[in-house]
């Protein structure tokens, strides 16, 4: 009996023990779960609407809050600074909230004093607090950078654009938006400042996203893209003009969680919604660039295309708006954005260098992995071909010599020997 006594409570033990077990194996499998489900990605929106671009700013956040899914365990935060009439106008940043209605129903978590958002030690900063804010603790894997842009133009120097008008229509009311423009009189030289694209791959380097995405005009050229190559693994911009309504945002904020990153997805529904419009509102040129192959563009460059071209000369009249001439991406034509394919296409063809042709080619479409666009922008520009990127020919003009100085300094320079791409225009 004894003997069946000590047997039966050895079972129980042997039983609670297992129990225990099961307990402790459920509590560790529930706390990872939890773990999981606060593994989702973050994306910062950083937006310098302080100019005129403020109204559209405030309808993209609320497309924002439209397309922010429910239970989605990511998380969009969205830095703006909003023109002097905004309410409120100094910066802060806001966690996005899905919601349907009209209204931002977004919360504020963190304000900031009036401040010049163009500076990179601001946008330094913004992604510092959105680590610290953040789920996971870790810096954002997306980037949006939102604004008015100039390509990799020094400040002060503009390219043309219609972002200080309207454009009206009797279907819609849009207006060009061109990144980097901040109207807080902190700079008492100009009263504004821009972020100088430099100072931006300086400023982002401590940091690798899996995109950044410009939402701002022009950003799409080889020399912004070759300065942020080792930031980033993908980045979605346009060589052209972004008219004001930006990229629809409704659509594509559950694609910047995705992983893998459906970047074309993303490209394509920029370029079906300026496709579906009507008129001059049919606008858009977008591309997606790989940037693990933009080294092996340079070497094209430096090693074979450089050396094939080496004083060549090209007759002005080429380089006007024309049918004949180059593809410029600025509808004043002021030589400063040429298309990139088009350049090398032409030169390898009067050349008769088909083989040298089909090895860029090879380069090309390793690293522009999607390009689309509408007809023209604005219906003054056609995009008879447009390719995705854009290049500068530097030029001996007299009035250069301040951009020929500046352009020595950019990476792409150095790396894709542009020292032989000054051309003589006839």
């Amino acid at each position: 009996m004894l003997f069946l006594l000590l047997r039966q409570m050895i079972k129980i033990r042997f039983t609670i023990c297992i129990l225990c077990i099961i307990i402790a194996f459920t509590s560790c499998q529930h706390e990872e779960l939890e773990l999981k489900s606060e593994r989702g990605r973050q994306v910062l929106v950083y937006m310098i609407a302080d100019n005129n671009l403020d109204y559209f700013a405030v309808r993209d956040i609320n497309e924002m809050e439209r397309g922010m899914g429910k239970d989605s365990d990511s998380e969009l935060f969205v830095y703006i600074d909003r023109g002097v009439n905004g309410k409120p106008s100094h910066p802060y940043l806001l966690k996005i909230i899905s919601d349907t209605t009209e209204n931002i129903v977004s919360k504020i978590i963190l304000t900031y004093p009036e401040q010049n958002s163009a500076d990179p030690k601001v946008l330094e900063q913004v992604i510092k607090d959105v680590s610290e804010i953040s789920k996971n603790k870790n810096p954002p894997k997306g980037l949006v950078l939102w604004s008015h842009g100039n390509a990799w133009l020094p400040p002060a120097i503009s390219l043309y654009s219609d972002r200080d008008k309207i454009i009206d229509t009797t279907t819609n009311v849009s207006s060009i938006k061109s990144f980097g423009y901040d109207e807080t009189l902190l700079d008492t030289e100009s009263g504004h400042r821009e972020m100088d694209i430099i100072e931006l791959a300086e400023t982002l380097s401590p940091y690798h996203f899996d995109f950044i995405l410009f939402d701002a005009c022009y950003m799409g050229t080889i020399e912004v893209a070759y300065e942020l190559k080792d930031v980033c693994n993908y980045i979605i911009c346009s060589p052209t003009e972004i008219l004001s309504d930006g990229f629809p945002y409704d659509k594509i904020v559950n694609k910047l969680f995705s992983q893998p990153l459906q970047f074309k997805a993303i490209a394509e529904d920029q370029h079906s919604y300026y496709n579906s419009q009507k008129g001059i509102l049919k606008s858009a040129a977008i591309c997606v660039v790989k940037t693990d192959g933009l080294d092996n563009l340079s070497t094209f460059f430096n090693n074979e295309f450089t050396n094939s071209i080496s004083n060549i000369s090209i007759e002005k009249k080429n380089l006007s708006y024309t049918k004949d001439s180059l593809q410029q991406f600025d509808r004043l034509g002021a030589e400063f954005l040429f298309d990139m394919e088009d350049f090398v296409s032409r030169i390898c063809k009067q050349k008769n260098k088909m083989m040298l042709l089909n090895e860029f080619h090879k380069c090309w479409h390793e690293t522009v992995i999607y390009e689309k666009h509408t007809k023209s922008i604005v219906g003054s520009l056609e995009l008879k071909s447009c390719n995705g990127l854009s290049i500068y020919i530097p030029q001996n003009y007299p009035s250069r010599e301040k951009i020929k100085e500046y352009y020595k300094k950019l990476s792409w320079y150095e790396a894709s020997n542009s020292s032989k791409l000054f051309l003589h225009f006839k």
